[in-house]
């Protein structure tokens, strides 16, 4: 569920973490972002159809992985990936 750009999000609740990121015009296009733990395992992907750029972008991810469970709570890594293969990348924690 991708939430809308910038502007306050205190009217939101999630069981999992809300990621805000940024993607440059040179990434312009589908994008989707990756969740890894801190062992380097891909936990999750998600789509992000085509973000804004050069703007702040938030998606909430559940705090679930690619099986629909529940992970550990804890500190996790994300990468935007464009089709190019070009990344951005970033940290998150998971509180339970």
């Amino acid at each position: 569920k991708a939430l809308q750009n910038g502007g306050a999000t205190s009217s939101i609740t999630t069981e999992g973490t809300i990621i805000r990121y940024n993607v440059p015009v040179t990434m312009a296009g589908p994008a989707s972002i990756e969740i890894y733990n801190v062992a380097g395992e891909k936990v999750r992907t998600i789509d992000l159809g085509v973000p804004s750029t050069n703007t702040y972008n938030y998606v909430e991810w559940d705090g679930r992985n690619a099986l629909g469970e529940a992970v550990a709570r804890g500190m996790y890594f994300w990468r935007v990936v464009d089709p190019q293969g070009r990344a951005k990348t970033g940290k998150v924690a998971l509180i339970r």
